[in-house]
């Protein structure tokens, strides 16, 4: 795998993004489609991978590709096949390693969103909580205060 620095961190290791090597995975939308997936590094997110998926056959409007296909020197085919569009913002994988990892990053923008509203739920549950059940007061608290600092901690 190919690895480019992504972004430094102060307290963890330099994220890259891993490229398979080689000329079945080049920027062709013809003969690969791409997806971009988080990887951990142990206990971290170490960066993002870039996995290829051969495609099967062209459309006009897009490709059959096989999404559990492996590489080991040749494509080996599972003969399970997906379709993804050429242009559709909802495409599984995407034309090029550009357009996968501008993907990745939308992908994370809506994850953030439906924490957001988790969190705020979960709050207000836990307000409910203290009314209704007044016993259970101190460990709704406590457990506000865990959601409150692993947002102060940041990435780790």
């Amino acid at each position: 795998m190919t690895m480019l620095p992504f972004f430094a961190g102060p307290e963890r290791p330099t994220p890259t993004i891993l490229i398979p090597p080689g000329p079945d995975f080049a920027e062709n939308p013809g003969l690969v489609r791409w997806r971009a997936w988080w990887f951990k590094d142990g206990e971290t997110v170490g960066g993002i991978e870039l996995r290829a998926y051969p495609v099967v056959k062209l459309t006009p409007a897009g490709a059959w590709i096989d999404p559990d296909a492996y590489h080991d020197g040749s494509w080996q085919f599972s003969g399970n096949r997906r379709w993804v569009s050429d242009d559709g913002g909802q495409a599984w994988a995407k034309p090029t390693q550009k357009a996968a990892l501008l993907s990745i990053a939308v992908r994370y923008q809506r994850w953030a969103s439906r924490l957001a509203r988790d969190i705020d739920y979960f709050l207000a549950a836990g307000e409910t909580l203290k009314v209704l059940m007044p016993d259970w007061a101190e460990r709704s608290d406590e457990f506000a205060r865990m959601i409150a600092a692993t947002a102060e901690r940041g990435a780790r």
